[in-house]
């Protein structure tokens, strides 16, 4: 499985696009970087700062006061004397102690951090501040220094702070905004900071300069340039902003366009080191290796302790492999910045590299324990993880990385990689989907995820990732392939095939021997695909993916024993490759082997205890009757013990605590969740929906608008506001949470759905069929928005029209619907041959459209046609082996036929949905039929046992008593259903037959 290029990290970067920070913007690597490693001077290093960034007033100059003078003349004495240089730090500390001692001069402090020795300062500040905590100005500089010291979370505290004391909001509003940015809090400077204006036009425009920052770190380019032309209209020399506005055009592709303007800023400000430090990024990107190597020494020349010149050399010998190299330079780094976190980030980053891991973690470790962690050390920590062999670790840090910049592509695809790894190719879908709504999207992430749908058994899908891949790039062996995939697709012939062939045979990685497989298993190949299987087996004999990939086809044709022998050979290359356990457990379910499964999760579980997946699956096989809840709940509450840093352990646990209607347990599940992994939208997303389950509305509507916080593009939290308040029947502001929805996410389906629909309340049908064209103009190829107009248009009572729209509807993409509601059009229009003719097409061109089938067997049953009826449900059974429903209905329909082989059907589907009441009832109506009344005596107490307040189990239940010749029990049961709420057609039927028995001599 390919994996993508080691990030660079400190300014190197191969593609514009990949430039998340601004180099500016402080001394952060070329990916994710605390802010907190610069100093001012290097932020804005040709020119002074301002009286007022300084912290003080702007007053008339104060002669320096003794102490001032003190420290001045020690400083003289002790860097003068080489010996004694290291002492300096200890008497500056015992200086600063002397209460006696009048009080420290702002400028000089300020001299201080921009002179690169914040530490210094802050030993300062803080005993200054002990004498006078309520000063504004002091805890401004401190705040100042911590961030210069990477100390960003106390550094905003005493920023805030300074600003609640009435230090001014143009002073401190800026190294606010760096604070935040520096925590990847974007959306937090855009909420705060975007709409604010000062006085002073340059604070502005420097404010406006970090918000544009926050946009380009969402991905918001056309923001991030509208920002940074304002931040340039208030002062048109602004660095800052010159050099955002270079990186913005790199990013759209205009890299000569972005050197012109870097040079501009140097030629009138050559010592701009950050200017330098973007230029060797260009430079790089054009492949001028040797041109960045000089800027990047020539930002060293300016400032030796510079953090991100050191880091972007270091990236820059390792994008080059030139390990010895980047050794060199970070022992460079070290003898000036010995205790700075970036230099112990690149010493782990370097151990990584010469292959030992257990020191890179240790040092991962001792980081990640002294602050929250910035997402570049949370990608390294993970990958060290991965390498020590240590999956589940390594996706909570990849986990905790994407929530920190859910943004950001290569967290994304580090935590796709990683649960690929793990056969969690569902989970690597599904994170891997938010890089697909950009524009392109990420070429990497649609060749992993064409994979993942791969061995999920969609070939097809993957044969449509592989050609949006190969349509937006070229070059790399990966585009290569997918080209010569795209070309095999147009062009179904055996020379191009060839191609694909020729490049399997040189490809040692195994990515085109994947795309010649997804290949022929769309065309329907399988006898090729299989022989594409075996060459990618030759290349990588000792695999379980292999062998799972080959299992997964088969079961895909049905062949579930020739399935389980590949499986069960994965599993004797890699006891715990679990997506193969997991196929042999569904295979066992299939047939009717419930103990067998579980006993395979057990065992990955005995050999690795705390098993993650293994655990979650076992949870899931727990029959849902009392005992096997309280079982799956203990199983889950052991595993969140093992994996406290883990979302899903928890997630699962809600989700059953709500299935059981135990909310008040879900809500402090979701609570002890949201405290342990506070940054976690899934998380915040579930304590909402237990709080709402509880009736705990307005912490609901609370929670939600956390959630709000966390993901401010996402149109969901509001959404589901929405449906709060539309419960309440206030629908006003269920309008007005989806105006928010979509005005966070404008091309949110559910949000202009629902849109429409309280249109449709309204009785206001021309806008919700205006929502509905939307919808179309902002999602062509989707059925949604015609399906939409649809169903509007035949509220408006023109039928015609609603025809016309499903009929476009049914030719694009996710029709199903559609396809169900032009069927139900067409038949209310007394129209059953065209909508007979209809319903064969749609399933000739999509025999596996579970959705139409089960609608067309349930309107079968309407009408008691049950021959149909089943002929659709045997066919959804032999599709999806493991539906419930499907072998639930095909047993009670051969009940009403009076046919045989009821018992059978209800069995596979008990074994499906153990403990189900209802399929309980009909399996024990399918025994009374084949004269088994014992047994469906034994099963019906089971079934009424599990859901005593049903009264049609009761009804049933006398009814066995009285076939049983048992008037008694009988007459018991139908008095019990006569105190319930039942319906009143069993209430008729519970009342004629204790008539009945009542009549009885």
């Amino acid at each position: 499985m390919p994996r993508p290029p080691e990030a660079p990290a400190a300014g190197v970067c191969r593609s514009p696009e990949a430039w998340p920070w601004p180099v500016w913007v402080c001394s952060a690597s070329w990916l994710y970087a605390a802010a907190a490693s610069s100093s001012s001077s290097q932020l804005y290093p040709s020119r002074q700062l301002r009286p007022s960034e300084r912290g003080f007033r702007v007053s008339t100059p104060q002669p320096l006061q003794q102490r001032s003078q003190t420290l001045s003349v020690l400083r003289f004495q002790l860097k003068t004397h080489p010996r004694t240089a290291g002492l300096y730090p200890l008497v500056l500390l015992l200086v600063a102690c002397n209460s006696s001692l009048p009080a420290i001069d702002p400028v000089e402090i300020g001299r201080l951090i921009d002179g690169g020795q914040a530490a210094t300062a802050s030993i300062e500040l803080k005993n200054q501040l002990q004498a006078q905590p309520e000063q504004a100005q002091l805890r401004f500089l401190l705040g100042r220094a911590l961030l210069e010291l990477g100390e960003i979370a106390p550094a905003e505290i005493e920023l805030r702070r300074a600003m609640s004391l009435g230090q001014p909001a143009a002073t401190v509003g800026p190294q606010l905004a760096r604070a935040l940015l520096a925590q990847q809090r974007y959306e937090q400077v855009v909420e705060g900071f975007a709409n604010t204006n000062y006085a002073d036009a340059g604070a502005t425009a420097e404010l406006r300069t970090l918000v544009a920052t926050a946009y380009r770190q969402q991905g918001k380019l056309t923001e991030a340039e509208e920002a940074t032309a304002d931040a340039l209209a208030l002062r048109p020399e602004h660095a800052p902003a010159l050099l955002m506005q270079a990186s913005l055009k790199a990013a759209r592709g205009q890299s000569p366009e972005a050197l012109a303007l870097v040079s501009s800023v140097l030629r009138k400000e050559p010592q701009n080191l950050q200017a330098w430090v973007l230029q060797g990024q260009l430079q790089y990107a054009r492949d001028d290796v040797e041109g960045a190597l000089r800027s990047f020494s020539q930002a060293l020349k300016i400032r030796t302790d510079s953090v991100s010149a050191h880091a972007a050399l270091i990236a820059l010998h390792l994008a080059r492999a030139d390990t010895s190299a980047a050794e060199a330079q970070w022992q460079a780094m070290r003898a000036v910045l010995p205790n700075n976190p970036r230099t112990r980030l690149y010493e782990a980053k370097l151990a990584l590299l010469r292959g030992d891991a257990k020191h890179a973690r240790n040092i991962t470790v001792e980081l990640l324990r002294v602050g929250n962690g910035n997402v570049e050390l949370l990608l390294l920590a993970g990958a060290a993880e991965l390498v020590l062999k240590s999956p589940v670790r390594a996706e909570a840090l990849l986990e905790r990385a994407v929530n920190a910049s859910p943004q950001a592509e290569v967290p994304r695809l580090m935590l796709a990689q990683a649960l690929m790894q793990s056969g969690q190719y569902h989970a690597a879908a599904e994170t891997l989907t938010p890089l697909l709504q950009r524009n392109p999207p990420p070429t990497f992430a649609l060749t992993l995820l064409a994979q993942a749908r791969l061995m999920q058994g969609d070939a097809k899908a993957a044969d449509q990732l592989f050609k949006r891949a190969g349509a937006y790039q070229s070059g790399s062996n990966e585009i290569t392939i997918a080209a010569a995939r795209v070309r095999a697709r147009l062009d179904p012939t055996e020379a191009q095939f060839e191609e694909l062939r020729k490049l399997s045979r040189t490809d040692t990685g195994g990515t085109s021997d994947l795309a010649l497989i997804s290949a022929y298993l769309a065309r329907g190949q399988s006898v090729q695909a299989f022989a594409a299987i075996d060459a990618l087996a030759r290349k990588k004999p000792d695999t379980a993916e292999v062998d799972e990939l080959r299992g997964q086809v088969l079961l895909k044709q049905q062949k579930l024993d020739e399935a389980r022998q590949q499986f069960e050979r994965a599993l004797q290359k890699n006891p715990q490759h679990y997506p193969a356990a997991a196929g042999l457990a569904g295979i066992d379910l299939a047939q009717g082997k419930h103990a067998a499964a579980t006993a395979r999760f057990e065992a990955m579980r005995a050999q690795q205890p705390g098993h993650l997946q293994a655990s979650l699956a076992l949870a899931e096989l727990q029959p849902e009757s009392p005992q096997g809840i309280a079982a799956a709940a203990q199983l889950l509450k052991e595993t969140i013990s093992a994996h406290p840093d883990l979302r899903a352990p928890r997630l699962k646990l809600i989700e059953l605590q709500m299935r059981s209607r135990a909310y008040t347990q879900a809500v402090e599940t979701a609570r002890a969740g949201v405290v342990a992994l506070p940054r976690d939208p899934a998380l915040q997303e579930a304590l909402g929906q237990a709080l709402s389950a509880n009736g705990e509305v307005l912490q609901a509507i609370s929670a939600f608008g956390q959630l709000a916080n966390l993901t401010p593009s996402s149109a969901r939290p509001h959404l589901r506001v929405a449906e709060l308040q539309m419960a309440k029947q206030d629908f006003a502001a269920a309008k007005a949470a989806v105006r928010k929805a979509l005005s966070a996410e404008p091309d949110s389906l559910v949000g202009l759905r629902l849109s429409a629909a309280l249109a449709v309340r309204d009785k206001q049908l021309p806008q919700a069929l205006a929502m509905a064209k939307e919808a179309q103009q902002r999602h062509p190829d989707l059925a949604a928005g015609f399906s939409m107009e649809g169903e509007v248009q035949v509220m408006m009572g023109d039928k015609a029209a609603a025809e016309k729209a499903l009929k476009l509807a049914v030719g694009k993409r996710d029709a199903s619907e559609a396809a169900r509601q032009l069927h139900q059009l067409l038949l209310s229009g007394a129209r059953p041959a065209e909508a007979a003719r209809f319903a064969a097409s749609w399933l000739n061109q999509h025999p596996r459209d579970i959705s139409f089938r089960h609608a067309l067997a349930e309107r079968a049953l309407t009408r008691e046609d049950w021959a149909a009826a089943e002929q659709q449900y045997r066919i959804i059974s032999e599709q999806r082996p493991l539906d419930a429903q499907a072998l639930n209905n095909i047993a009670w329909l051969l009940v009403k036929q009076d046919k045989s082989g009821a018992v059978g059907f209800a069995k596979r589907s008990l074994q499906v949905s153990p403990d189900n009441p209802a399929v309980l009832n009909t399996l024990a109506q399918s025994y009374a039929h084949a004269g088994q009344l014992p047994k469906a005596i034994e099963v019906q107490l089971r079934a009424v046992s599990l859901a005593p307040e049903m009264g049609s189990l009761r009804l049933d239940m006398a009814k066995f008593y009285l076939a049983a010749g048992d008037p008694a029990k009988a007459r018991e049961e139908l008095g019990k259903l006569s105190k319930l709420k039942a319906s009143s057609l069993a209430k008729a039927e519970a009342e004629q037959l204790l008539a009945k028995l009542e009549s009885r001599p």
